[in-house]
């Protein structure tokens, strides 16, 4: 009993110093609370005396007033606040939940500009939106501060910026700046952060300074005003979701220094109605143009090196007639849904260099005009009208037999096709061409299937490949085991089938 006492005693003894150790390095001036920090003093929260108005001082017990701490007025209930110049960082959501705000005071828009705020709740801007430089509200701001802070006019209801001397301008500085109109952006500027003008809902246009050299992800996603962007010659990529959602956006010249388009680029850029992809292009990323509803013509330069479409690179753009890839030659990947639902999609052309078909690449493409030949539907190009065979047309076909001149066989291509008995997939002995990919689903649910046999040129077989054919007792596969261990095969691709056992050639 006497050691749980004593234990007792010491824990409440070591609580209490504790308390004193954070005392001590917590002081009020009666209306906020401070702590000394590196360079001076740092405000750590409201006291007692505070009221609706609280003005920050320049200075404490003859320091600066250099930061703002953590969550220092999170959930304060305060309509006004004064920032002084001596400010240099304000720490994160420092001004969350601060509902009330109706106005940011400060003395010199370029110092205020120059704050690194550690997010986006950590400016007062983002709850008050009106700023007033020397007690009067301002709309129209120029700045000449060489770098731009993070979030540092984030939700700000400025109208207009003119950047003078900006070298770099940091994440989400121009966020949620929902009257901002106009940006005029100076020929030093050299880096533009994440989001930096995203959810700016007024931004009509932009021009980007040739003297740019990194634009991260994000940049105007969501300026859902933004017709038209000058993009600057030198530019090498199109970053992650930079247009996202820019609604109104009709155009855009891509320089022909671009090497990739990252994913949702231009993603449900709605108005977007006409495309080049200039030659030096080899990737176009993930979603990087779905949801382009508007989306008339897509060109591709002469001697493209374009090697990728994304996965639902082009899905859903409704309003897409006529597709040539044939400048693209290097092309190799056209990945899973890249023209799904692109359901107005008639014309096609696909290079014959082509490795690999996505799953349900042209999937919903109900338009398309497909080469008709032996009861089926293919697409390719002038050479090869049966490069990948799309869908089956006849309903009575019992025997497929798949030519070497096929690469692909398209996801649920004959899903539940009543009369489907033997299918053969021939490999060229002498070349190994033949089928390269199995789109999932393409022989599912056939419950006449009962032999499938497949070419040694497969590479990958998609999921639910036969699923459902109740009636298969027989796979035979052209090359031998060693090989078969080779073959990507998809989830389930047997399940449900009379048989999942393969026999060799």
């Amino acid at each position: 009993m006497k050691k749980t006492a004593i234990k007792s005693i010491i824990l409440c003894l070591s609580l209490i110093a504790l308390t004193l150790i954070f005392a001590s390095c917590t002081s009020s001036d009666g209306t906020l609370k401070y702590e000394k920090v590196k360079g001076g003093y740092a405000v750590v929260g409201l006291d007692k005396k505070a009221g609706d108005d609280v003005t920050i001082p320049e200075s404490y017990k003859g320091k600066n007033v250099v930061e703002i701490a953590n969550n220092a007025f999170y959930g304060a209930k305060i309509k006004k606040i004064t920032i002084p110049s001596s400010v240099t960082s304000v720490g994160n959501q420092a001004f969350a939940y601060c509902e009330r705000l109706e106005g940011v005071y400060i003395s010199d828009v370029n110092a205020y500009a120059s704050i690194s705020f550690a997010s986006i709740e950590s400016n007062p801007l983002y709850y008050a939106h009106k700023l007033y430089v020397g007690g009067k509200e301002v709309g129209d701001v120029t700045i000449s501060a060489t770098n731009i802070g993070d979030y540092a006019l984030a939700g700000s209801s400025i109208t207009k910026a003119t950047l003078t001397s900006a070298v770099s301008i940091g994440a989400g500085a121009f966020s949620y700046c929902e009257s901002l109109c106009e940006i005029s952006l100076p020929n030093t500027l050299e880096n533009i952060g994440a989001t930096a003008f995203a959810h700016s809902t007024s931004l009509m246009e932009v021009s980007i300074p040739e003297s740019i050299d990194t634009i991260s992800h994000s940049a105007f996603a969501y300026c859902t005003s933004l017709k038209s962007a000058a993009l600057p010659k030198g530019l090498l990529e199109i970053p992650a979701r930079m247009f996202f959602n820019c609604e109104s956006l009709e155009s855009v010249n891509l320089p022909d220094t671009l090497l990739t388009i990252h994913e949702g680029a231009f993603r449900d850029c709605a108005s977007l109605n006409n495309v080049t992809i200039p030659a030096k292009v080899t990737e176009i990323l993930d979603f990087a143009y779905m949801g382009c509803a508007s989306l008339t013509n897509l060109n591709i330069a002469e001697n493209s090196r374009l090697k990728t479409i994304g996965k639902s690179g082009f899905r859903g753009c409704y309003s897409l007639v006529d597709l040539s890839l044939m400048n693209a030659s290097s092309l190799t990947l056209i990945d899973d849904s890249a023209f799904q639902f692109c359901t107005n999609l008639k014309n096609v052309a696909i290079p014959s260099g082509v490795k690999t078909l996505g799953d349900h690449a042209f999937s919903g493409c109900d338009s398309l005009l497909l080469n008709e030949i032996g009861g089926c539907g293919y697409i390719g190009n002038s050479e090869n009208q049966k490069l990948i065979l799309v869908k089956y047309i006849d309903e009575k076909i019992t025997a497929l037999k798949v030519t070497t001149e096929t690469r692909f066989i398209c996801s649920g291509a004959f899903e539940r096709h009543p009369a489907l008995n033997t299918v053969s997939i021939a490999t060229d002995a002498s070349t190994s061409a033949g089928v390269l990919g199995i789109g999932s689903s393409a022989f599912a649910f056939c419950p006449k299937l009962t032999n499938i046999q497949i070419g040694k040129s497969v590479k990958t077989i998609g999921d639910f490949a036969v699923m459902g054919c109740t009636s298969l007792n027989k796979i035979k596969y052209g090359g031998n085991s060693s090989s078969w261990k080779n073959v990507t095969r998809g989830t389930n691709w047997t399940y449900g089938a009379g048989t999942s056992t393969i026999t060799y050639s």
